[in-house]
């Protein structure tokens, strides 16, 4: 006979794992069905339901659709195998399917869910009938029957111990054991995350900062303990909020620091692989990946700063490049080169400021100002919170050429922000540097240089790249590095399901776009496309999604189709395209929902 199409409902399950305390984390494993009869009369054909099975990963149950069943003659079997030693119980499955979140719960001794009845009358008043009974008075005023008041032994002090307090959508409470021992179950909804941004207008004690009366304590130490405590009070408590957006129809990152004021350490430069460097045209660092730059040096944001020479004496550092006060190169000439004739400096007490040499500034005169560190690359794209013009002609390189952009620079408050541009010079994506200026302008800066773009473009927070390069979805080594020391909060932490873009010929199953989710470090697909554009034995590149989401390197995962002759593969490139290869058998449709990867 031909496939038949069972009538089914999907079965969903979140379980979380309570580690200590009250900390829960998604369970890992698989859960297990098995129908209680052999063979069920199903819709004019008799079938054997088979045993099937569904991956738990980080507490989400991957959906399954179950055929449904005649619950007056037999149901579905389901055994977890999450980490615990959890019975067997069964379920129904409805065309409209079923949630196992409160289905599972084992029967026996509780959890007693506590439910509320109707709403009866209030007790207003009591009235003592003197013969040892007492009547009391409702709030519609009428009166109980008399009731006996006896009063007995007092009884052992009841003790009631906090025992789980969990996660979930109905808040309810249930009461375990008998008096005077009784252990409290608490389900509490989640409450809304907290904003960061809140903190934008917090007084420095709110964020965790130095107060006034510590500011004081401080001065009045000696310069040797005053080091110590500044160190304990200032470094590693400055929040970073990372977010993102779109520009000319490219995403870009942006990380600003919320310290409110410069903060002196938190901004660093280090060179690739190691700080012992030439000079001048001996200034040729061998580079290095921003993941490298973060496991040895343990910064908590990375991102690529300085040019380098592509032709000539290959490798050396542009402009102007101040290491911990050392002078290890100068300014380019502007006649000669449009790179390296700006610059980004931090002073020793955090302030950001702009350089360059078309205004005088030589190297000396930068650490002459206060100047630690330095890098060069691109021109000052914001002064003075305005954008700089670009007429003159020895801008045209920047303000010809349409590439991913790194935009470092501060605002008003003198906090640090760090914006990526995504894009690709050959396609023409991407901004120039007239664009960069608008969009930083729009983002608050009030003073921005442009640091090396194209595939160097890049930032990284902790083990996850913010923004990758446009190198095929790769770090790219560069020579030296912007450290940022702070706490940061990527915004994408959950990015939420994401349209993919189905390439031209095919389309979406049931017309619902497929889409990924970025977790964490895990980003997942679900939905999937059906055969329109497809034939047997063949590879199609069916879509596309953000580049930022894609694996470091190819995922050659099996995707589902409508049997086990007719699965596909999906193959997912580091640079966010998809390619569904299919077998000798074409399936109606190919689902990706079991297709997922980690990210760095």
């Amino acid at each position: 006979m031909a496939d038949t199409t069972l009538s089914a409902g999907t079965v969903t399950w979140t379980i979380a794992n309570q580690i200590e305390g009250s900390t829960a984390r998604g369970a890992n494993g698989y859960v297990e069905f098995e129908a209680s009869a052999v063979a069920a009369f199903h819709g004019g054909l008799t079938l054997l339901p088979s045993p099937q099975r569904a991956e738990m990963v980080d507490g989400e149950l991957t959906p399954i659709d179950l055929p449904v069943n005649d619950a007056n003659v037999w149901n579905w079997k389901v055994t977890p195998h999450v980490g615990v030693e959890w019975p067997s119980f069964h379920i129904n499955v409805p065309e409209e399917g079923t949630d196992l979140s409160s289905a599972a719960i084992t029967p026996g001794t509780g959890p007693v869910r506590v439910l509320q009845g109707p709403q009866g009358g209030s007790v207003v008043g009591a009235e003592d009938q003197g013969d040892g009974t007492i009547r009391f008075v409702l709030d519609d005023g009428t009166r109980t029957d008399p009731m006996p008041i006896t009063r007995g032994p007092a009884g052992p002090p009841n003790s009631i111990s906090i025992g789980t307090v969990t996660k979930g959508d109905t808040p309810y409470a249930s009461l375990i054991g008998k008096a005077p021992e009784q252990t409290l179950n608490l389900v509490l909804p989640k409450g809304d995350p907290g904003d960061p941004e809140d903190l934008i207008d917090a007084t420095p004690e709110q964020r965790g900062l130095m107060s006034a009366d510590d500011k004081a304590a401080l001065d009045a130490l000696p310069d040797s303990v005053a080091a110590v405590e500044q160190e304990t009070l200032y470094r590693a408590r400055t929040p970073a909020i990372v977010t993102y957006g779109t520009v000319a129809n490219t995403r870009y990152s942006h990380l600003r620091t919320l310290a409110g004021r410069p903060m002196p350490d938190m901004v660093t430069k280090r060179f690739a692989t190691s700080d012992n460097q030439g000079t001048g045209a001996e200034l040729v660092p061998t580079r290095e990946t921003p993941a490298s730059f973060a496991r040895r040096t343990g910064a908590a944001v990375v991102a690529n700063g300085s040019g380098w020479q592509v032709s000539g004496n290959v490798g050396e550092l542009r402009g102007a490049q101040i290491f911990n006060g050392q002078i290890f190169h100068d300014f380019e000439d502007f006649d000669e080169s449009p790179a390296g004739v700006d610059a980004l400096g931090v002073k020793s007490d955090g302030t950001i400021a702009a350089y360059s040499q078309r205004w005088g500034d030589t190297a000396a005169s930068m650490v002459d100002d206060g100047v630690i560190h330095s890098w060069s690359h691109g021109p000052v794209i914001v002064r003075d919170g305005s954008a700089e013009k670009f007429d003159d002609k020895r801008w045209t390189y920047f303000v010809s050429e349409i590439s991913a952009r790194q935009i470092v620079g501060a605002n008003a408050l003198g906090e640090l922000m760090i914006t990526t541009v995504s894009g690709k010079t050959s396609d023409n994506v991407g901004l120039n540097a007239p664009g960069a200026a608008s969009l930083a302008v729009s983002l608050g800066y009030e003073v921005a240089v442009l640091m090396d773009g194209g595939g160097s473009a890049q930032t990284r927070a902790g083990s996850t790249p913010v923004m990758v390069s446009s190198d095929s979805g790769h770090e790219r080594p560069v020579p030296d590095a912007i450290l940022v020391d702070v706490d940061v909060t990527d915004r994408s932490a959950d990015t939420g399901w994401i349209d993919g873009t189905v390439l031209p010929g095919f389309a979406a199953n049931q017309g619902n776009s497929p889409q990924v989710r970025k977790r964490g470090g895990r980003v997942s697909m679900r939905r999937g496309v059906d055969k329109t554009g497809l034939s047997a034995s063949g590879s199609f590149e069916i879509m596309s999604f953000p580049p930022d989401l894609a694996p470091t390197e190819w995922k050659y995962i099996p995707v589902a189709g409508s049997s086990a002759a007719a699965t596909g593969m999906a193959v997912v490139s580091s640079t966010g395209r998809v390619t569904l290869r299919t077998s000798d058998t074409l399936s109606p449709y190919y689902l990706f929902d079991a297709v997922w990867w980690d990210v760095d």
